[in-house]
This record gives C-alpha cells, sequence and structure tokens, in this order.
C-alpha cells in the first residue's frame, strides 16, 4: 500500500510539475506586448501576444514586415496584419510574434538595383550569407520555439515584400522547421527549392501588376516548389499592385488553411 501511495505520489509531483512548464507567462494576454530578443551583434525589436485560451501547447505565428516597416521604434511593424492576425487568433488560439528589422539591414540577402525608369531588379544569390538581421530572427525563432508552451509541430511564418523574401529564405536557411509558409509579393531562390519542399505547406501570393517586386519571382518558384510538394498552392491576384497583402487579409480559410497544417 506504501509503495502505490509513493508511486501516485510520485506521478501526481510529475503531472503538476509538466502542467506548470507549459504556462503562459503571467503577462497580459490578446494584446502585443513590447519586447527585445538581445544577441551578440545586434538588439532585434519584436511584439509578442499570448492568447487568454488556456491549452498545454500553441502554435506559433510569425509575421514578417515589408522595408518601410524597418526601424527600431517597435511600433512599425504592426502598421500591416497585426489587426488581422489579432482578430483571427480569437478562434484559432496561437502565441504571434512581429520582429522589427533594424533601419539599416535587410531580412533577406538580396542585392536591389533601380534602373533610369524607376524599376527595381531583385537578384538572389542561394550560397549568400545570412545578414545581420536575419541571423538574429533565426536565433530568434529557435529560442522561441524550444519555450515549453510552444508546439514545435506548429510553427507558422509569413510575410509581405521584405518579409515575404524572408519567408522564403527562412524555409531554406532552417530546414523542415516550418508547418506553412506564406510568402506575400516576395522572391528568393529557386534553386533552393527542393531544401524549401520540407516545409510541410506553402501558399504564395503575388498581384500580377506589381510594379515592386516583379510577380516573376512567385512564379518561378513556384513553378520550381512544384517539382519536390505537391502542398504548394498560389494565388495571383488580377490587376493588383504592390499590396496584394490586402487581398491576402480578405481570403477567408487562410486560418482555416494554415493551422490545418502540423508536421
Amino acid at each position: 500500500m506504501k509503495t502505490l501511495l509513493y508511486f501516485t505520489s510520485i506521478l501526481l509531483v510529475f503531472v503538476i510539475a509538466s502542467c506548470k512548464t507549459s504556462q503562459l507567462p503571467q503577462e497580459a494576454k490578446n494584446e502585443y506586448l513590447s519586447k527585445v530578443h538581445k544577441t551578440d551583434k545586434l538588439d532585434l525589436p519584436y511584439r509578442l501576444m499570448y492568447p487568454s485560451k488556456v491549452q498545454k501547447k500553441y502554435p506559433l505565428v510569425i509575421f514578417l514586415h515589408g522595408s518601410g516597416e524597418r526601424g527600431n521604434d517597435n511600433e512599425k511593424q504592426l502598421v500591416h496584419g497585426s489587426k488581422w492576425v489579432q482578430k483571427n487568433l480569437a478562434n484559432y488560439p496561437a502565441i504571434a510574434i512581429f520582429p522589427q528589422c533594424p533601419s539599416n539591414d535587410y531580412w533577406s540577402n538580396v542585392t536591389i538595383t533601380t534602373n533610369a525608369q524607376g524599376q527595381r531588379k531583385f537578384e538572389f544569390t542561394e550560397d549568400a550569407k545570412a545578414t545581420p538581421a536575419m541571423t538574429a530572427l533565426i536565433s530568434f525563432i529557435d529560442e522561441m520555439s524550444k519555450k515549453p508552451y510552444i508546439d514545435p509541430s506548429r510553427i507558422y511564418v509569413m510575410g509581405l515584400s521584405m518579409g515575404g523574401m524572408a519567408t522564403i529564405e527562412l524555409m531554406w536557411r532552417m530546414p523542415g522547421k516550418f508547418a506553412a509558409a506564406a510568402p506575400i509579393c516576395g522572391g528568393g531562390t529557386p534553386s533552393r527549392s527542393q531544401v524549401m519542399a520540407q516545409t510541410n505547406a506553402i501558399w504564395l501570393f503575388h498581384g500580377d501588376k506589381d510594379s515592386v517586386v516583379p510577380v516573376i519571382h512567385s512564379r518561378s518558384l513556384q513553378s520550381e516548389l512544384a517539382k519536390y510538394s505537391k502542398n504548394v498552392k498560389y494565388t495571383e491576384y488580377p490587376g493588383v499592385d504592390h499590396n496584394s497583402w490586402d487581398n491576402v487579409f480578405a481570403e477567408p480559410d487562410f486560418f482555416k488553411w494554415m493551422f490545418a497544417q502540423k508536421k
């Protein structure tokens, strides 16, 4: 009898300890908290939102902003997408993070040139070294994914413009890390598609009249990814310029699709 009571007590302690390790920090829920991820090279400001619903593990949603929202104010990265994410996470409980890239850096390693007509050309190199911002971002994602309350099989990444490029680059710099990725009006290296295809599900978006990031970047990437994965979707919006994220924010099934993905 004593032996049974002893093992029951041990089991109870283990269960209680397990529950405690999965609890969210005692901070405000359903609002974006201002925080900083510190590395040796740079400090990465970010906003984080915890859900109010209690469960043992939560998906992690990473949203990456465009070049116009760079800085260190820890505010501008919320301009696009934060209200959309906040609204939908009421039905799909998750932890959301919005990191902010420094003004003097770029998420993705890309060479940008502009011709006399003001048209930009983006060149991606598959063996390029990660930028300081990308290095800090990878460190941050690794740190977050190890939290006891994060479900490592349900890490989702999305981004627009420069953030779409970062989403694509993250897929090959962190192969197999993400259950779903959604690059919006971005671009990347199609030659890395076989590695990117380790991401469980990918949905690309672009406007066919994009005057900033040419639509050919998403078209060529989708074409290559389709060779290695059957779970690749591509939505191209007719007549839409660079702000195709507005169309994505109106997609009725986006969050249903994303939260259905699991590694």
